[in-house]
């Protein structure tokens, strides 16, 4: 608990919050703590998107046929038919999502398709499939290789999407894990492309993608602890910092991933959202520490809203006048100031007007 974390900050400043992790099981349990996207893939689409060179090849869609996580997984091929298509180039998107330090990607598969087999063919399948990244919303993508590699090559093939021995996944059935390393794309916002291909002659049963996950160091967040354990029958406090220090004004989304040997729940998901706001309307008066002559007035800036700085040397009457390059300023994140020259008047009075934009 809890089951999720939903905080406002006024900027800059920071935070912590527990999170609090109960064993009532009766063995050790093992966890650890990451920030993350995750979608273990549910019956809606949401922003995914998916499409197919052809009309008739856009065969990627949620099914319940197999999972890794139940009720659902993407799958491309035909629940009825329980085969891919031939001559598919069929491509599933997910949401963008802005990576932090250190990010990976992964999934789970479960992929059966058109082996070769023939003597000095050995790796090598008629059907299989690529994973791209975009890092401009989609216009282009570049191939990204998985830890260890492609495990399998596309048999040289007029009739397929792919160049000749194209290093691809590919597989005779089974979940297994797929991971990359996307340190090179750290803080930028991407879109990965899972684009799977088939041949004229043969199919098999076809793609299924589930649980996946971006994890990466964020920003905002840190976890005063990422692994432990904690005892049967007992408890144990998870820190989590929250600093909203060199954010802009807005909301911010995030999750923070529980992993764990609990073998009926081996996975919780905190989302966290951070309302970074400005702070209330405050003004401060200060001499120059660099020339006596002089003095500074700073206030705080609300983006929603416009400023002026005013003068006058009656606090009684109405004529306040407006300060050259000071007046029906828009609002900038973060403080603002004057600096004015000491001028000898009697008396003069500044203010500072607000008004929503």
């Amino acid at each position: 608990v809890p089951q999720s974390l939903s905080l406002t900050l006024v900027s800059p400043a920071a935070d912590s919050v527990p999170l609090v992790l109960t064993n009532s099981g009766n063995a050790e349990l093992v966890w650890q703590l990451r920030t993350n996207w995750s979608d273990s893939v549910s019956s809606d689409e949401g922003d995914w998107t998916h499409s197919g060179e052809h009309s008739y090849d856009d065969a990627w869609h949620i099914s319940s046929q197999e999972t890794y996580s139940a009720p659902y997984a993407w799958y491309c091929g035909d629940d009825i038919q329980e085969t891919y298509a031939n001559s598919m180039d069929a491509r599933l998107v997910t949401p963008a999502v802005m990576l932090g330090a250190n990010p990976s990607f992964s999934f789970r598969q479960w992929f059966r398709s058109e082996y070769d087999g023939r003597s000095g063919f050995e790796d090598y399948f008629w059907d299989g499939a690529v994973v791209d990244i975009s890092t401009n919303d989609g216009v282009s993508f570049e191939r990204i290789v998985p830890a260890g590699g492609y495990p399998y090559k596309i048999t040289p093939n007029d009739d397929s999407p792919f160049p000749d021995h194209t290093p691809c996944l590919a597989g005779t059935g089974g979940w297994e894990t797929v991971s990359f390393d996307l340190d090179q794309y750290a803080g930028e916002t991407v879109k990965i492309r899972f684009r799977f291909g088939s041949d004229m002659y043969s199919v098999e049963r076809g793609w299924f993608v589930d649980d996946i996950l971006f994890s990466w160091e964020s920003s905002w967040i840190t976890l005063g602890t990422s692994s432990g354990t904690v005892a049967e029958s007992s408890s144990a406090i998870l820190p989590v910092s929250v600093d909203s220090a060199g954010l802009v004004l807005g909301e911010y989304n995030n999750t923070i991933s529980l992993i764990c040997n609990d073998p009926a729940r081996p996975e919780l998901s905190v989302p966290v959202t951070l309302y970074v706001v400005a702070a209330d309307d405050s003004v401060y008066i200060a001499m120059d520490e660099n020339n006596p002559n002089s003095f500074i007035i700073s206030w705080q800036a609300n983006t929603s809203h416009s400023y002026s700085l005013v003068t006058n040397t009656n606090l009684n009457n109405d004529s306040w006048l407006g300060i050259p390059g000071y007046t029906n300023m828009p609002g900038i994140n973060g403080t603002m100031s004057y600096t004015g020259n000491v001028d000898g008047a009697s008396s003069k009075f500044y203010r500072v007007d607000e008004e929503p934009l």
